[in-house]
């Protein structure tokens, strides 16, 4: 059954078109705000300085540098963006009807889950990189190059940006690729980082012994 999601001046955070309620006080809904507004501001000034140090230097217009550029965007995302948003509707919708497929509704949770999708996928990028650097470092210069790092960033926005869009779209076939891609991108993620671990704690194995080996030697 839907329900009018009127009310008095109480703090909530409900979702209309349904029975589903959470109730905040006052001072929760105060606490919330606050702490969204804190991280907003401190989060959006350190990656404007990341982007500003990234476009600014030459020094830094590297295959790395150019994905922890893109992260930066994604996070500065959240905290210019779905953090001002969240502190709108934490203290405007609780005095109007808020209905689950309205402009802001959806236009919150679109930028949300862009910013979400954006930053694991660069997350996943960035540990790829490493691999390569690692397993081929050889010839990582001419398999990574920075043509093609900014091609692979568009890519991964591309991707994003579809996927946050379709999420959109109220249907529980869009809810399970959107967790799909969000857990296989987590299992690489993991799996490659761990793989690091086992290459630096050999390489760290293979260091001591010769070290040990020039000393009894």
């Amino acid at each position: 059954m839907v329900e009018n999601c009127s009310e008095d001046f109480s703090f909530a955070n409900k979702t209309c078109g349904s029975s589903v309620q959470i109730w905040i006080s006052t001072e929760e809904a105060i606490g919330i705000c606050v702490l969204c507004s804190v991280s907003a501001i401190v989060g959006s000034l350190g990656n404007v300085l990341v982007i500003a140090a990234v476009v600014t230097s030459r020094y830094l217009h590297t295959v790395p540098d150019f994905f922890i550029l893109s992260l930066s965007l994604a996070d500065l995302l959240v905290t210019a963006m779905v953090q001002p948003m969240r502190i709108y509707e934490t203290f405007v919708y609780p005095l109007e009807t808020k209905r689950t497929h309205d402009a802001f509704n959806m236009t919150s949770s679109f930028v949300a889950h862009l910013a979400l999708l954006a930053s694991i996928t660069n997350m996943t990028a960035v540990t790829l990189d490493r691999l390569i650097a690692i397993r081929f470092s050889l010839r990582y210069v001419t398999l990574i190059t920075v043509h093609r790092s900014i091609m692979a960033i568009a890519v991964l926005w591309f991707v994003s940006f579809a996927l946050a869009l379709v999420y959109t779209i109220p249907h529980d076939v869009n809810r399970m690729v959107l967790w799909a891609y969000v857990t296989i991108n987590l299992v690489v993620t993991i799996t490659v980082y761990v793989y690091i671990f086992g290459v630096a704690k050999r390489h760290a194995n293979m260091v001591s012994l010769k070290f040990c080996y020039l000393i009894w030697s």
